[in-house]
């Protein structure tokens, strides 16, 4: 059995366990916005193919509120559009675009050099996310997710301000949380400060750096449960124009002060050492933690487990005594074991228990 059959099926089984058990109870409609330019090798363009039409096939796909609508944008100096929100309603008419569609792969048919990301990204507000072309606008809980897959920033250099300005008007306007998959380009060009200003707040949990093309289809799975978290919501800031009519001076009467009430003593942190050591502070990995899901303790991401290495819920880490140190697990009074709580507990006071209405005695 080959390597990539296995990893396949390893996804298929990945894709059952996490829909049974109700990981996904969120619907989404998600624009991949894909890179085909020149500076993509015909070998890892190959490599990005077959990431794409694992990643479609394992989807839970459909017309359901609670399922993924997909559309797809491809583009060099052109842009392309082989997938609708409202083109597909099965993983396998998906992955049959995806398998046919032109990338320039071939060196023979000329692949087209550019990088024209801004174009991109005004298809992607304009022509995707359009209720005639799939947008479901009936249910505002269904979410607008947009994934950027490219390896480097928009070329000619002189359109680059054309995309940040696309980037943040997508942001505002449609309301998606934008993901950046940043790939390795073959000429070294550093694009990771335009990727900053494309990428959803706080950019760290939306900017993805793959090491390398190869890396794509092992990110599948954190990837399918990303698509569930809900940014931060992002508002044009607008300064007021001066103004030059003259305002009244009001002098206010003298305030004979009161008496002063005692500042409340801040809550102890963790002891000195408390916190040392790596099975108390814990590494995410991109794999979000749906907000409405408990077991999440208030924390955005799932937690890798520093032994065995594979992805827990922050409530699983937390009954096992680790992550312990990890601010939203402090925060959260439910979720710390009870022989961790006086320690470790660094949320607002709790309030005193309910004890009966009238009076006792």
């Amino acid at each position: 059995m080959s390597l990539h059959l296995k990893m396949y099926i390893g996804l298929l089984v990945f894709a059952w366990a996490f829909t049974k058990s109700g990981a996904q109870e969120c619907g989404a409609d998600l624009i991949l916005v894909v890179d085909i330019s020149c500076s993509i090798t015909s070998p890892n363009k190959t490599l990005m193919r077959d990431f794409l039409e694992d990643f479609v096939g394992v989807l839970d796909v459909g017309t359901d509120d609670s399922q993924i609508q997909l559309g797809m944008v491809l583009f060099d100096k052109f842009t392309y559009h082989p997938i609708y929100l409202n083109s597909f309603t099965k993983n396998e008419e998906y992955a049959e675009v995806v398998r046919e569609m032109d990338m320039h792969i071939e060196p023979n048919k000329g692949p087209r050099c550019g990088t024209r990301t801004d174009k991109a990204l005004v298809d992607t507000m304009n022509v995707m996310l359009k209720e005639e072309n799939g947008l479901r606008t009936h249910n505002p809980n269904i979410l607008k997710v947009v994934m950027v897959i490219t390896d480097g920033a928009t070329f000619p250099a002189s359109a680059a301000p054309k995309t940040k300005a696309a980037a943040k008007e997508l942001r505002i306007v449609t309301g998606a949380s934008v993901y950046v998959l940043s790939l390795p380009n073959k000429n070294n060009i550093d694009g990771s400060k335009e990727f900053r200003a494309l990428a959803s707040k706080p950019v760290a949990n939306y900017l993805i750096d793959v090491s390398s093309f190869a890396d794509l289809t092992p990110l599948i799975p954190p990837l399918m449960t990303a698509i569930c978290v809900i940014p931060e919501s992002e508002v044009e800031e607008i300064t007021p124009p001066p103004t030059t009519t003259a305002k009244a001076v009001i002098v206010p009467e003298p305030v004979t002060p009161g008496p002063t009430t005692p500042r409340p003593t801040p809550r102890p942190t963790a002891p000195q050492g408390l916190c040392e050591g790596p099975r108390l502070k814990c590494q995410v990995f991109m794999s979000a933690c749906p907000h409405h899901n408990r077991q999440c303790c208030g924390c955005h991401f799932m937690f890798i487990d520093p032994d065995t290495k594979g992805l827990k819920t922050p409530f699983q880490m937390a009954r096992e005594g680790k992550c312990l140190c990890e601010d939203c697990i402090r925060k959260a009074w439910f979720c710390l074991p009870k022989q961790y709580k006086a320690q470790y507990y660094i949320g607002p006071p709790l309030p005193l228990k309910f004890g009966g209405y009238g009076r006792k005695g």
